[in-house]
């Protein structure tokens, strides 16, 4: 079970999605060796006020037995279980990554809703 950090006067929830597997395509997916899951973070400024420039960060851990696909996650990824966040991913599949960590630029205001997705497959 993977835990999601979030920094900021905030609520986030996590959702994962089967994309395609090896079998059956995108039509249908199983998560079986092979599929690729997305994740997506959502988060949300309950207001009233709005959020300072720069405080939102997002922490996550990839979970076990799958591979980052990078996409561009907007800066530098750890793999070292979250020690140090100075890596960089890899294009395509990484399997060195082994948490994300972005920080939103920009202020949020009261009652916006924002999101960011990554995607992994499972070993």
């Amino acid at each position: 079970t993977a835990t999601l950090v979030v920094t900021g006067a905030m609520s986030a929830g996590k959702t994962a999605s089967v994309i395609s597997d090896t079998v059956n395509g995108a039509s249908n997916p199983f998560a079986i060796p092979g599929a690729t899951i997305e994740y997506l973070i959502s988060f949300t400024n309950p207001g009233p006020g709005v959020i300072d420039a720069d405080t939102i960060t997002i922490v996550d851990a990839i979970p076990a037995n799958t591979t980052f696909l990078n996409s561009n996650i907007g800066g530098p990824g750890s793999n070292d279980n979250g020690a140090t966040y100075a890596y960089s991913p890899a294009a395509g599949a990484d399997p060195a990554v082994t948490n994300l960590r972005v920080t939103l630029s920009g202020a949020m205001a009261a009652d916006r809703t924002a999101s960011i997705r990554f995607r992994v497959v499972i070993n």
